[in-house]
């Protein structure tokens, strides 16, 4: 794999003609292809990688965590750029055991990663029903999805550099 990079590619899907792949023989179309419990497997194998070459020590997860990482449960979510031009990592679980979350966007020719807190999902997301993901208004299952646009880093995502 090639080195990830840690800002995002604007994106080029408002300037394609509609109806064009822009996965199509590009870099990552077999990740954007591949179904998605092997795409999970490949988002943790990206982020172990990642994090053992900047000199962590990487672990199994656990019970509501993927990797242990220096002692730290890390949930690792990933998503291939959609259609209208974000990302979505889903399945995010308020009472799941992780203290960071690293999160892993594919795009057609890119890699970039980032991890957010606990803490900083507890502010953003977890205390709000309107990223809840399952259980309707009330989302009373505590699992939540974070979309972003791509080429719009939230501010409060932090650079993998800082891990």
């Amino acid at each position: 794999m090639s080195h990830v990079k840690h800002s995002v590619v604007k994106s080029a899907i408002g300037s394609l003609p509609a109806g064009k792949d822009i996965w199509q023989n590009s870099k990552y179309e077999v990740l954007k292809r591949t179904d998605s419990s092997r795409k999970g497997r490949i988002f943790k194998s990206i982020v172990r990688s990642q994090l053992l070459s900047q000199g962590f020590e990487v672990g199994p997860g656990g019970k509501g965590y993927s990797l242990l990482v220096d002692g730290i449960p890390v949930e690792v979510k990933g998503s291939t750029l959609w259609e209208n031009g974000e990302f979505r990592f889903q399945q995010l679980r308020q009472f799941d055991a992780f203290k960071r979350a690293v999160l892993v966007a594919v795009s057609p020719n890119k890699i970039h990663m980032w991890y957010v807190t606990r803490e900083d999902l507890a502010r953003r997301l977890f205390h709000g029903t309107r990223h809840g993901q399952h259980g309707g208004q009330s989302n009373r299952t505590g699992t939540f999805w974070l979309r972003m646009r791509s080429g719009v880093v939230p501010s409060w995502f932090r650079d993998m550099d800082t891990f």
